[in-house]
């Protein structure tokens, strides 16, 4: 069995105190454990809900947050933010890679930007499995804050091109 990540830290990480640390760990695991026969449970059920969730909370706050704009351009906003590649960057912020459960071939994946993604997306369902919506909405906008200011000056740079 592989070795298990250090949850605390990554809770801590997250701002979410979860009591369900086997749901996490779940979360955290990568379909490639059960390619030589283990038994864990991968991410990808967890990481559909994921999805979902980090999509309705990021269309909230630009529609509570966001400028007044047409539906169209908030539609484009919002798939900005929910592609893997971002979700990757999202994931990085807070260091998932280093927490991620993987098999034995597959560990040269641990930073790939779908790895990431697909299990940002399962930490995410995780939580709002165990904690609802609004935990993890709240969790989804901290980390994507913390994010913002590297996008602002990415930005900035492409701008004065």
């Amino acid at each position: 069995m592989p070795p298990s990540p250090d949850i605390e830290e990554l809770k801590a990480k997250l701002g979410v105190s979860l009591s369900d640390n086997p749901l996490l760990i779940r979360a955290l695991t990568h379909g490639s454990v059960n390619e030589t026969g283990g038994r864990l449970k991968s991410n990808q059920k967890l990481a559909f809900l994921g999805d979902a969730v980090i999509g309705l909370a990021i269309r909230e706050y630009i529609f509570r947050e966001g400028p007044n704009e047409s539906l169209e351009r908030l539609s484009t906003q919002k798939d900005g933010e929910v592609k893997n590649r971002r979700l990757a960057q999202l994931a990085r912020t807070i260091s998932l890679g280093g927490h991620l459960i993987l098999g034995k071939g597959a560990e040269k994946e641990r930073d790939q930007d779908s790895v990431l993604a697909t299990a940002f997306e399962a930490v995410l369902g995780a939580i709002f499995f165990e904690k609802g919506f609004g935990a993890a909405s709240d969790c989804t906008l901290r980390i994507l804050r913390r994010a913002i200011p590297a996008q602002v000056e990415a930005t900035k740079a492409m701008a004065s091109v």
